[in-house]
């Protein structure tokens, strides 16, 4: 081969990834355009931090609460999600200062005390939760706490998070369970 066919067939070479690579963006691009947009949580929210209709807890929506009920697992939820929010910062704390003593002779002895600080921190966060449920629980009238007991138990069974994976919720559970 000479020279000259060489370099033509790099430049065909060439020429079909650039269309390749032009094709394969436009393509992601239209995809996204078509995406629904997805509205989270954060942004629904007013400037003052309080939160708009649409971005109401499932489980007050779930378990029909009255208003009564809605303004008290507000308040509870609040205090929940500041107590949360605490643990997690002491617990990122602790992992910078667990990271920051890498360099120290004594690693050893200080990172078991680290670690078992933040085993004691994931541990507070667990009863915090757990604490948060039993609280809301005891808003609920008799039949509200049988429906929140099985939301409660198909949330935490071993198989939620592969039903989660595939796009089933505990309405979808529920309602695909009575039929």
């Amino acid at each position: 081969m000479s020279l000259f066919t060489n370099i033509k067939s790099l430049w065909v070479i060439i020429i079909v990834l650039v269309v390749l690579n032009v094709f394969s963006i436009s393509t992601i691009w239209i995809s996204k355009q078509h995406r629904p947009i997805n509205r989270s949580a954060a942004s629904s929210r007013t400037d003052r931090g309080t939160r708009s209709p649409m971005d109401q807890h499932f489980i007050p929506r779930r378990l029909n609460f009255t208003e009564s009920q809605i303004s008290a697992f507000n308040s509870q939820e609040e205090e929940h999600r500041n107590r949360h929010v605490e643990i997690v910062n002491e617990i990122k704390s602790l992992r910078e200062q667990l990271v920051a003593s890498i360099k120290n002779d004594d690693f050893d002895s200080v990172s078991e005390d680290l670690v078992s600080q933040i085993g004691q921190k994931q541990a507070e966060l667990e009863l915090n939760n757990f604490r948060n449920f039993k609280e809301v629980m005891s808003l609920c009238d008799s039949s509200q706490k049988q429906e929140f007991l099985g939301i409660m138990g198909r949330v935490f069974s071993p198989d939620h998070r592969a039903n989660y994976r595939r796009g089933e919720t505990p309405d979808r559970n529920s309602r695909q369970r009575q039929h």
